[in-house]
């Protein structure tokens, strides 16, 4: 994680791939799980949560992130679609072990003073998965682009557009 722009990259994974699996969440998913009504507004409970998604998806974030730039190279992906058509995948295809990791993490530390572990590290990729896996194709496209825009403003020898 030393390269140009490393930070930036990695902040806007968690930041933005929390932000639209929250919004994939919200739209999506919301509507056919019952939830007990909070009494807040849609934007209160939209921001909460998404605090709530940054705290606990910033581990699959930076791994889908780290992938999905380690991939890109090799496979010579220098458009945008490559990155969101790819990185639909990754993102999919990361959550998954992980809510696998996180559920099985959660069966062995059931009652023990460590079950907060596989919240803090795979909660949203849990809630994700529960609440239809599917969701992880819009969202990690959307995430994506943004990791696209962000590695294409910091690589050498281009200008930002």
């Amino acid at each position: 994680m030393t390269r140009r722009g490393s930070l930036a990259y990695y902040l806007a994974g968690v930041v933005c791939g929390s932000f639209f699996y929250t919004l994939a969440y919200f739209l999506i998913a919301r509507r056919t799980v019952e939830m007990a009504p909070a009494g807040g507004s849609w934007a209160r409970d939209f921001l909460s949560a998404f605090f709530l998604g940054t705290v606990f998806g910033w581990f699959p974030q930076i791994v889908a992130a780290a992938l999905l730039r380690k991939i890109s190279y090799p496979l010579r992906w220098t458009e945008a679609w490559h990155w969101i058509v790819g990185g639909a995948g990754v993102f999919f295809f990361v959550y998954i072990p992980c809510a696998i990791a996180g559920g099985a993490l959660s069966r062995v530390t059931s009652g023990t003073r460590y079950d907060w572990i596989s919240q803090v590290f795979f909660g949203q990729a849990m809630l994700s998965v529960q609440s239809g896996f599917w969701q992880g194709l819009p969202a990690g496209a959307a995430t994506s682009f943004v990791l696209y825009r962000v590695h294409r403003a910091f690589a050498p020898g281009t200008a930002a557009e």
